[in-house]
């Protein structure tokens, strides 16, 4: 994800709506076990409140990952 999805120019683009954070579960299994992580890669976006809004498991591809993120924001 970080070599293929993240760096592609619709996810560049998408990215900048979000606030980003990269959580490296080996260091923090504190946040894996918060979020129930028991795969990586996993992306989870979470909603003002703290609440997740959406989980993907395994490689998403960057064109579908932005589309439904910007799919996410856009009421």
């Amino acid at each position: 994800m970080d070599t293929v999805t993240y760096p592609a120019p619709a996810m560049k683009a998408e990215l900048d709506n979000w606030e980003f954070l990269h959580v490296n579960v080996d260091e923090h299994p504190d946040m894996q076990a918060y979020f129930g992580v028991s795969g990586i890669p996993v992306t989870v976006v979470v909603d003002g409140d703290g609440k997740e809004a959406q989980r993907w498991k395994g490689f998403e591809p960057p064109d579908s990952l932005a589309a439904a993120l910007k799919a996410l924001r856009t009421p």
